[in-house]
């Protein structure tokens, strides 16, 4: 009998003949990826030994009933503590390959606009900050907030409507690679709040508050960046 049940088994059993529930036996262990499938595709775990351990329980002493509720209960959270713990360092590296490319899209535009490259290159650093809190479940200091016609102290930190949308008409500009480029940029951001708001059980909800306060701060700051880039001084909302 397999002991742990990877994704690779899955997919492969999946792929041969697709199911809506999956049978765990007494020992076995889902791996955090096996676990990610499972719950991507909504698929339910049965657990066909518990239906025999329950029968076994029912009949024990009270001390033998206790321990039996304990067993479940442990390999319940194990199950929990691992699957959280796979999101918490999924969250983790995307927010690296982030941080590499706004390091990328900065030096690119260095030679171009020093300027807006280092407005990039600046969010770089302050997501380094969030990942470093993530990784130590330490708290840390809000991104200073930077205002506009459009965005204040009051809504600085929180998730925006973009004040234009980026689209064809855009590519005629000179620095139209620039725009396109940070644009992205913010649609990752955006894409991985989705990601942090599962994290439950492994940083507290404090500090995953504080955490999509900041990153819904540094997608402004790029909104600002490809505004300036766009108009200058002039605000590009609306028009």
């Amino acid at each position: 009998m397999i002991k742990f049940i990877t994704e690779e088994y899955l997919r492969d059993i999946y792929k041969k003949q697709p199911f809506e529930t999956f049978a765990l036996n007494k020992g076995q262990r889902l791996t955090p990826g096996a676990s990610q499938f499972l719950s991507d595709r909504r698929i339910a775990i049965a657990e066909e030994a518990r239906i025999v351990n329950d029968e076994k329980c029912s009949k024990n002493t009270d001390t033998e009933k206790l321990e039996c509720s304990f067993n479940k209960t442990e390999a319940v959270l194990q199950n929990s503590v691992c699957l959280s713990q796979y999101q918490k360092i999924k969250v983790m590296y995307k927010l690296k390959t982030l941080q590499s490319k706004f390091l990328v899209v900065g030096n690119e535009i260095l030679s171009t606009d020093i300027t807006l490259a280092k407005g990039i290159l600046s969010l770089e650093r302050k997501l380094s900050v969030i990942v470093n809190s993530i990784c130590n479940n330490a708290t840390f200091d809000d991104i200073n907030v930077v205002e506009c016609l459009v965005i204040s102290k009051e809504n600085f930190y929180k998730n925006m409507d973009d004040c234009f949308e980026i689209t064809e008409k855009h590519l005629i500009l000179d620095n139209a690679n620039e725009i396109l480029k940070i644009n992205q940029l913010k649609c990752e951001l955006r894409e991985l709040l989705i990601s942090i708001e599962k994290l439950n059980e492994c940083i507290s909800s404090e500090l995953k508050i504080k955490i999509i306060r900041n990153i819904n701060s540094i997608i402004n700051l790029l909104s600002q960046l490809i505004c300036s880039a766009i108009g200058g001084c002039t605000c590009q909302k609306n028009i």
